[in-house]
Order: C-alpha cells, then structure tokens, then sequence
C-alpha cells in the first residue's frame, strides 16, 4: 500500500531551488576548439541538487533527451576497480563505486526517484524523449510513476533490452535482459525514422518466396477489400526496428573501463541518434562511466552530465579527455579542498625553444586521507606500483586567475593504458608572465593535490 500512496501523492513541481553552483574547474582537451562557443558540463552532486540548480536558472524544456540508468533497487554494493596495467597478474584496487540497498525498503527507493523524473519531465523540451533504463526489481513500480508524471499518454515503448552472458540458475530461466522505458514530453516529440530502422533480415526476405515472369521476388498477401495483391521484396528497403533490442555487452577491451554498471556504447548511440536532433542537448543524471557523455560528443550534440560519486567523474573526465572532446566544465556544491603539492616533485623550466616546461619527478600519494584509510592493506599494494600509476590525472593553468581552474594541459589514465604523461609544455608567449602557474594532481582515489608556481 505505501508504494501506490507514494505514487498517488506525487504532486506538480512549482517553485524550484536554486544551488550555490560553482565551476571548480574547465578542461579544454583540444585546444583548437572555442571554449566560449562550445562549453557542456558535468556536474559533481546530488543530481536533484543540479536539476533544481538548472530549472530555477531558466532551463525548463532546454533538453532534447534524457538517458539515465538510475540505480535498480537491486539490494547490491557495486564497486570500481582500479587497474594499473594489461598484465592478468597486474596489483588491482577495488573500492566501493555506489550502494543500491535502500535498506531493502522499495518505499525509499521510490521516494528518491520520483521528485527527479519530475524534474526531468520539466527540463525537457516539447520535442524531448526520455529513456529510464531498469531492470525486474523495480520496472512495475517505476512504470506507475512515469505513468503519473508524464501521462500514459505519452509512453511509447518498452523497450526490452536482450544481452547474452554465462551462468545459468538451477531453477527458472537466465536473466539476460533490461527494460528501457521509453516516454516522451508531448506528441511533437523528436524520432529520426532513418535511425530506427535497420536493414532486412535473411528471415525476413525468404518470406517472398514467389517470382513474377521478369524473375523478381514477391509475396501475397490479402488486402482489406478481400483483394490478393503481391509486395514485392526490395533489397534496399530498410524496416522499423522492433522494441527488442539484441545489442552485446562490452566485449572490447578499448571500451570496458571496469565500472560495474557501464553500458555499452552501441546502446546510447541508437537512443541519441533516434531521439536527439543534430543540434540538440542531452542530459544523463546518473552518468556514472560517462557512456552517454562519450557518445553524445562523438554524435556531436552537446551534453549535460551528473553524478554524486567522485570515481564516476573521474572516470567519465579521463573519457571525455581521451577521446578530444571539446571543451567542458565541472561544477559543483561541494567546497574544493587541496592538499598541497610541495615543490619537491616537479621542477618549472625553459627549453632551447623558450617554451616553458613542467615535470613531474616523483610523487607519493598520501594514505592518511580518511577514504583511503578504509582500503584493506593499501599502504602493502601501493608499495609495489610505480608513482606514476598512482596519479589519475594532472593538469596545468598557465593563466590562474586564482578562483576557476583551467585545465589547459592535461594528462591523464583511462583504462589500463599507460600511466599518466609526466612532461606537459607550452610557448609561454601565449600567456602573460605575470599571471602566475597552477598545477593541480588528482591521485586514484580522487584526492587534490595543487601548488602555485611563478612563470619560469
């Protein structure tokens, strides 16, 4: 009974809350793109805090489509694992990534939910889609509320995600599927055809099994006025996908990044190509590995990321990194905190060019951080990897402007690839000599470290 009165209670947004929103930091990953023409965020918080942020800003009906894989209710701990090289025998970490136990009460698991689609609901545009990913623990309740907040009217498909995977129960069938539930803001909504439709099946084609004088394949068929006609088979005709989605796990190693709960790329792309214009936005609240992020800026649409969890933003920055995207920023509630990088690990030079050179020569990464004292036997593991293989990311502002940091230069891991670059450089010419050098480390488990420096 608790459930139903949840969803019966759930009641219009009105008045929204705005946060003390700031941008801790810009990251410009390709530096030939304009940062002021072209700026998509992460955001490092409770994503209501940020949705609530947004609406009360003005963004009502600013996103064109919506993915998020919210947690299941599924009664699970889910954990990141940090891997310093392609070796099997290769020293790993696993630290906690999120918890999905609600104290095994659905009631709370809902009440967290519904205020967010809500707001969802709000942010999106009249052409906007929406796509909730879930799985059996939750879809049935889920669906009642999406139901009530968006209208039966505008659901419009659920879409059963069908992957392959090992094990098999003793008793009952494997579970080798998700539910994605699709709704939409009105009846103008968005849906490219050309990217919901997919070539003819072999099945498909032997259904024309007849030929005319001129050899071309047909089949019959009874039309409504009691008439038999012939279709004939065009080989290039392409037909509306079905709502069965077979789409594989991460199979490549290039794309797995060891978050339990990433998606595979190939899924975020159907849904952003069918339901997010060319010059559209799209926003994932729970961004998690970053996927939908990744796939939005290879789609080129612009994006907006969430995620409470700081491996998740790290893991969905590195990506976005990696992969030259254009600019973005991360903001945040939270108050930055800096350990600081003393003097004794890098050194600040110029080269025969007179460009400016920055090193970092050694590093120790400090376990006395209260997260990091949690890990069972850390100071033994860290004892046997390279101090390079302990930082997940350094940058530098050569221009700090002593509030936002900008990231111009940046180095980073992602995956188990090689560890992070330790030289970074630029012509000095490009920044005024009297503005002073930041430069900022963020060890694997996220903790800051940063220093100021003078130019060289």
């Amino acid at each position: 009974m608790q459930c139903i009165d949840i969803i019966k209670n759930i009641s219009s947004s009105g008045t929204y809350i705005p946060a003390l929103m700031n941008c801790r930091e810009k990251v410009y990953p390709d530096m030939n793109i304009d940062p002021v023409t072209y700026c998509n965020t992460l955001y490092y918080d409770d994503n209501y805090t940020v949705m609530q942020d947004i609406l009360a800003q003005g963004g009502a009906g600013c996103i064109d489509c919506i993915y998020i894989d919210p947690p299941y209710a599924s009664h699970a701990r889910y954990n990141y694992t940090i891997q310093f090289n392609d070796s099997i025998s290769a020293p790993s970490i696993t630290v906690p990534a999120f918890s999905d136990t609600w104290n095994n009460d659905i009631v709370q698991y809902l009440e967290m939910l519904y205020p967010r689609l809500v707001s969802m609901r709000d942010l999106l545009s009249e052409q906007g889609s929406i796509y909730v990913h879930l799985d059996y623990h939750s879809v049935h309740y889920v669906k009642v509320m999406m139901d009530q907040i968006f209208g039966d009217k505008n659901f419009i498909n659920e879409i059963i995600w069908s992957y392959t995977g090992t094990g098999s129960p003793q008793k009952g069938f494997k579970r080798k599927h998700d539910v994605i539930l699709l709704y939409v803001k009105s009846n103008d909504f968005y849906f490219n055809h050309d990217a919901a439709s997919e070539a003819q099946t072999e099945k498909s084609k032997s259904k024309y099994t007849m030929c005319d004088e001129e050899g071309k394949r047909y089949k019959q068929y009874r039309h409504r006025d009691g008439s038999i006609r012939r279709h004939y088979l065009n080989e290039h005709t392409r037909i509306r996908m079905r709502d069965v989605w077979d789409i594989s796990t991460i199979q490549s190693w290039n794309e797995k990044l060891h978050y339990e709960t990433q998606k595979p790329e190939a899924l975020l792309e159907k849904i952003i190509s069918v339901s997010c214009p060319q010059n559209g936005v799209v926003a994932d609240f729970f961004c998690g590995s970053g996927t939908t992020l990744a796939v939005a800026e290879r789609l080129g649409r612009k994006w907006i990321g969430a995620d409470s969890e700081h491996y998740a933003v790290m893991l969905s920055r590195n990506r976005l990194i990696h992969m030259q995207a254009h600019p973005f920023q991360i903001q945040s509630t939270k108050t930055d905190t800096f350990l600081t990088l003393t003097s004794q690990y890098f050194t600040v030079s110029k080269n025969e060019k007179q460009e400016t050179e920055i090193c970092l020569n050694n590093f120790t990464l400090n376990t006395d951080v209260p997260h990091i004292q949690k890990i069972v036997k850390i100071k033994s593991i860290l004892e046997h990897i390279q101090w390079e293989n302990t930082i997940d990311y350094w940058a530098i502002d050569w221009n700090y402007n002593g509030s936002i940091f900008h990231a111009r230069w940046q180095s980073c891991r992602i995956n188990r690839k090689k560890p992070v670059s330790v030289t970074l450089k630029a012509n000095s010419n490009n920044f005024p000599v009297q503005y002073p050098i930041a430069i900022r480390v963020i060890d694997i488990f996220g903790t800051v470290y940063q220093t100021i420096v003078r130019q060289a």
